[in-house]
């Protein structure tokens, strides 16, 4: 079995992915019949299922000095919300970037090669899902009150410099922003 790519945050085990595996390994048949240099077998490119993030999937690379390694990523949240979506076109997708890197030597991105690529395996080529997925992380942002009135959001990191004692300009107004002008509200984004 060849190395797997991500280890944190991903999930073992989830309802049908018996069944989502055979889509998987059904298209890589597909493409090994479709483009005869096309020559890696499923156990050379670990499946991987993580539980959030905003991809549907992914197709991953890396060079090593024994060659390069492959993984296919999905999204759990994404499978259990559009079945059909994801055995249908993002199965597809992803096999395609593969493919494409491996016949091709590169990554191509969503070329006219891969796109002709994903289409021959079955999937519509596009670039984007539309599936309703959540977010892996939530970003904090904190409330700030510049000395000349103007509330300014920051990222975490911003706001702990100014706590280390950083000083920040707004641009436009000339405004300070110290540690003092933390308000202490907080979101998530």
């Amino acid at each position: 079995m060849s190395v797997v790519l991500r280890k944190r945050g991903a999930v073992n085990s989830f309802p049908r992915k018996t069944e989502f595996m055979y889509h998987v390994y059904n298209c890589l048949a597909k493409a090994r019949l479709s483009f005869s240099s096309f020559d890696i077998q499923d156990h050379q490119i670990p499946v991987v299922f993580v539980s959030k993030g905003r991809a549907a999937g992914m197709a991953k690379f890396k060079k090593t000095a024994l060659g390069v390694t492959y993984n296919l990523e999905f999204n759990i949240d994404a499978i259990n919300k559009d079945w059909d979506e994801m055995i249908g076109n993002t199965i597809p997708h992803e096999v395609a970037h593969i493919v494409d890197h491996a016949i091709n030597g590169k990554f191509n991105g969503h070329n006219r090669i891969w796109q002709r690529i994903c289409m021959i395996l079955g999937g519509d080529a596009t670039r984007t899902h539309s599936i309703p997925v959540e977010k892996a992380r939530q970003t904090r942002k904190v409330l700030y009150k510049a000395t000349c009135g103007t509330e300014i959001w920051l990222s975490m990191q911003m706001h702990n410099q100014l706590q280390r004692g950083g000083i920040r300009i707004v641009r436009k107004t000339g405004g300070r922003l110290t540690s003092q002008e933390c308000t202490g509200r907080m979101q998530a984004v």
